[in-house]
């Protein structure tokens, strides 16, 4: 809490006759902003011609002339040749303050009311007093995300919780920011991998307590190790705390599994020549010819440039609900989709498990396992299966 001491001074003039004057004389704010939804403090003095015997006096502090007093206190009054002096605490000071609490909704110009009561004496005054509005606190707030912290780094919709990432593919950074302060505020994050800017956020505007979820996309980064560097920037506004803004990640860029594999199959030059990618070392191209695609050839563990590889045998028809097929043990980079479809030509949808079919799993040697589908009863009509294949990331 910010303490802002704003001078009330008060002439006093005390007399034993009814009726006599009391005048608050004119309040002198401080250099420094009185800050909605804190409790400020406020210095003032009291002093008059000593006509009378008081013990003390009553000083209240209205805010918009509500009500009730946003604050009172009591004055002791101590005679001091012909002035009375209040005072806090022994020896006498001419300075006595009192804590008042600003609306966190007040911002711009308002009025204190002094309101100084000796006997039955009473006075007052209108002081006008100029309020910020309170700052806002930007933090970056825990979710689910990488390494158990506020960065989530994904693929279209599948998220990772690694601080590996693969090469080739742009990622998303996302994270979570909210306003712990007592003020509205704008900001906006900047994404920075080392030193170099990657891109901003939109700018967002967050209520006290509210959070956005933001997110910004990497570009595809060469194999290596990185350090991703987070800042949240206020935006048209003072934020007092910076203290959170800052968020640092380190990370790591491998070769892509599938990227890896095919540099056993295919030089360093055809791999560099986009014009090969349809025919010869992309995941959708056929090289040898047998039927199954590169990104296949990966999954079933066969060769992509050797057609004598059983490439019939990878998957076997069973039954008519039922189908076996061969993958990657510890299959890692390529998801399978068990689909299904009344007729060849159309219709295919992806099967769930287990509502539509169960796996049951038996290892083989030379890093391969064994799969084997079975369609539950209520999938169990007529159709037509195929395997589908992608990267899962």
């Amino acid at each position: 809490m910010k303490i802002i001491f704003s001078t009330i001074s008060a002439s006093l003039y005390l007399a034993t006759q009814a009726g006599a004057a009391i005048s608050p004389s004119s309040f002198f704010p401080s250099s420094g902003p009185v800050e909605a939804g804190n409790t400020e403090t406020f210095s003032f003095t009291l002093g008059g011609a000593e006509t009378g015997s008081f013990g003390s006096a009553t000083v209240e502090f209205f805010l918009d002339s509500s009500g009730s007093p946003a604050q009172t206190t009591s004055v002791p009054l101590m005679v001091t040749g012909n002035a009375f002096v209040g005072y806090i605490s022994t020896p006498p000071s001419s300075a006595t303050s009192v804590s008042i609490q600003i609306p966190p909704n007040f911002s711009g110009a308002h009025n204190v009311t002094v309101r100084v009561s000796v006997g039955s004496v009473v006075q007052s005054n209108v002081y006008g007093i100029t309020v910020t509005p309170s700052p806002p606190d930007f933090v970056f707030a825990p979710f689910a995300g990488w390494g158990g912290q506020t960065v989530l780094l994904n693929h279209d919709t599948s998220a990772t919780t690694s601080s590996t990432l693969y090469g080739g593919r742009a990622y998303n950074v996302s994270m979570n920011v909210t306003n712990a302060g007592a003020g509205s505020g704008s900001c906006r994050v900047e994404v920075r991998v080392g030193n170099s800017l990657q891109g901003s956020t939109s700018t967002v505007t967050l209520a006290p307590g509210a959070s956005s979820q933001m997110a910004l996309s990497l570009p595809p980064l060469p194999v290596g190790s990185y350090v991703l560097n987070l800042a949240i920037v206020p935006v048209g506004i003072n934020e007092p705390n910076t203290g959170n803004n800052v968020l640092v990640r380190n990370f790591t860029v491998q070769s892509h599994p599938v990227n890896a594999w095919r540099e056993g199959f295919f030089n360093p030059g055809q791999l560099a020549n986009p014009a090969l990618e349809a025919t010869l070392w992309g995941d959708a191209a056929d090289p040898d010819k047998d039927g199954l695609t590169n990104i296949e050839e990966f999954f079933h563990v066969t060769s992509p440039i050797s057609a004598n590889n059983g490439a019939d045998k990878v998957t076997e028809i069973l039954s008519p609900t039922s189908i076996r097929y061969i993958r990657r043990a510890s299959l890692v980079g390529v998801r399978e989709s068990v689909m299904s479809s009344s007729a060849l030509s159309s219709g295919w949808a992806a099967l769930a498990q287990p509502a539509q079919f169960t796996t049951t799993v038996t290892s083989l040697s030379g890093g391969r396992e064994q799969v084997t589908v079975n369609l539950v009863s209520a999938a169990a009509v007529r159709q037509f299966l195929r395997l589908d294949f992608d990267r899962a990331f």
